[in-house]
């Protein structure tokens, strides 16, 4: 119902009378409003299922190196300089006696190699794209270090050796210096193990310069296969009860080194004792016998034959593959294969490699 209008009219004339007024009432009807259609939503078909966007792939740290397309050292698989790949591998014979530990400056090196020699190891401690300042202790050579260090015509820094260890690396590609300039011995330890170098002035020793191109890879370099077997120990035996061990540290994603039973540390260059460590360990099974190869005068010493072919295994991430190692020159580097005949990927890092006696490696 629409409310009351009132209308009001009056009308004059000239002897001022006036009229009635009279009141009309209308009502007015109103109309509902037009209510506002409202559009069906579009219906779902049941059972169709909701598309989730795809995640975006996360890369591994090796991944994403390639596809930076980082320059690797032909060594460990670590990111260098392009410069650094010409660089002449330099090699310094580093004393493993126990008056020699804790060593200083070999866990700045780009690859060791672990040898046997008489009653213990040494180490064959590699420099390319890395230098340091204060290294050794430093000691005398041995036939297996010019057979590892032949195939790339490297610079040997050592403190001396046998006449017949000499001829033998006078026929090969190598040029050693016994106790050269830049290298300096210490008050702090008795002789002979207190015989320390340089890298930085060792490297002008040799007047070959660089190589012409530059040195390809030693490993080829990639990740632990998801699937390969658990490793969290590797201990390498010896004679006279000298043993070599590796431990895998879950916390700090590396093993950890122990001589003969005991944790085995380096001096770093502030002087603190730290545990030798290692990124990726590679174990190669050979034999070992005594020669000096018919020498007229001299002794007889332990050589580690490196041709042929035998056992191997590469350590990483707390993993293991095995497979075996072979070349048949040591002019040439070592193929290494898994059980099916594919080459072995070698995880980057810091690397060593233990030159193991057969039969005397166990893995756990």
């Amino acid at each position: 119902m629409g409310l009351p209008i009132f209308f009001s009219a009056c009308s004059g004339d000239s002897n001022g009378a006036s009229n009635t007024a009279e009141e009309v009432t209308e009502e007015t009807e109103t109309q509902d409003p037009t209510p506002t259609s409202l559009s069906d939503p579009t219906p779902v078909p049941e059972g169709t299922p909701t598309v989730a966007p795809s995640p975006t792939p996360v890369l591994s740290q090796f991944e994403q190196d390639e596809k930076n397309g980082i320059i690797r050292s032909p060594l460990n698989g670590t990111a260098v300089s392009a410069e650094s790949l010409t660089r002449r591998v330099l090699g310094v014979k580093i004393d493993n006696h126990l008056e020699a530990r804790p060593q200083s400056g070999f866990e700045k090196a780009d690859l060791v190699f672990e040898i046997w020699v008489e009653g213990l190891t040494r180490y064959l401690a590699l420099f390319q794209a890395s230098d340091v300042d204060f290294l050794g202790p430093i000691r005398s050579m041995r036939p297996t270090d010019i057979a590892i260090q032949n195939s790339w015509a490297g610079s040997f820094v050592n403190s001396g050796g046998q006449d017949w260890v000499y001829e033998l690396a006078w026929s090969s590609s190598v040029q050693y210096f016994l106790e050269p300039e830049g290298t300096f011995r210490i008050n702090s330890r008795y002789p002979p193990h207190n015989l320390y170098g340089d890298t930085f002035s060792l490297r002008e020793l040799d007047n070959r310069g660089d190589y012409e191109e530059p040195l390809g890879p030693l490993w080829k370099f990639g990740e632990m296969p998801e699937d390969a077997d658990p490793a969290n120990q590797i201990t390498m035996t010896y004679p006279y009860e000298f043993s070599s061990s590796w431990y895998w540290n879950p916390v700090l994603n590396h093993y950890e080194k122990s001589t003969t039973g005991d944790p085995h540390y380096y001096l770093d260059s502030d002087g603190d004792a730290q545990r030798v460590s290692a990124d990726t360990l590679i174990v190669f099974e050979m034999d070992v016998y005594q020669t000096c190869y018919g020498c007229s005068s001299g002794s007889a010493v332990p050589v580690t034959v490196t041709t042929g072919s035998g056992p191997a295994w590469v350590l990483a991430e707390g993993k293991v593959v095995s497979g075996t190692w072979s070349r048949e020159t040591d002019t040439e580097w070592f193929s290494l294969l898994d059980e099916d005949g594919n080459e072995i990927a070698v995880p980057p890092g810091r690397i060593w490699v233990t030159l193991a006696r057969n039969d005397r490696t166990t893995i756990q």
